[in-house]
């Protein structure tokens, strides 16, 4: 397992344009899965379905992008010390959006992070949300807490947490996008 210090310098690293080059440290099926694990142990979930070279429906906890390969592969070497699984991808380009005035990768790192949230409803149940069948979407992500167990052993527990109102309504009739707002009445 790695240790905080190693995982407090990566996060230090910048993100350089058109990188594509990862390290890796672990692969999942599920998106939260990899949420949790990144989390915990350091690194972002790159999802791979937004990189030309890497498989959609898998999940990666990586740590990048780098536009060179050398400083990945001692990044590699140093980080499979302590995680022998850890390993070495060449993603190829992100898909990028026309017009989109960000990097492709800041982007993609943002979308690991969080998760979009469904919840249907009945509607009209108050003045403030719509007043007929709706989904409520709204972001979530993964965070840590420490615990202290009755010994005074301190772990972490993973938790969710949410935007709480920073969220849409979609409409089931047409498929309008409403934007939620905090209610008044």
């Amino acid at each position: 397992m790695r240790t905080a210090a190693l995982a407090a310098g990566l996060m230090m690293m910048p993100m350089t344009a058109h990188a594509n080059w990862f390290v890796v440290s672990s692969t999942h099926t599920e998106h939260r899965e990899a949420q949790d694990t990144a989390a915990e142990h350091g690194g972002w979930v790159l999802n791979g379905g937004l990189y030309h070279g890497l498989k959609s429906g898998e999940f990666h906890v990586v740590h990048g992008p780098f536009a060179d390969k050398a400083p990945a592969q001692a990044l590699t070497k140093r980080m499979k010390k302590a995680d022998k699984g850890v390993k070495l991808k060449h993603a190829g380009e992100a898909f990028t959006l026309p017009g989109l005035d960000v990097d492709p990768n800041v982007l993609v790192a943002l979308l690991g992070e969080v998760s979009i949230k469904t919840e249907w409803h009945k509607g009209g149940e108050n003045p403030c949300e719509p007043q007929e069948p709706y989904q409520e979407v709204t972001l979530e992500w993964s965070s840590v807490q420490p615990q202290l167990d009755p010994a005074g052993n301190v772990s972490v527990q993973t938790v969710r947490e949410d935007a709480g109102l920073q969220g849409f309504w979609v409409l089931q009739s047409t498929g309008a996008i409403e934007r939620m707002r905090a209610c008044l009445e």
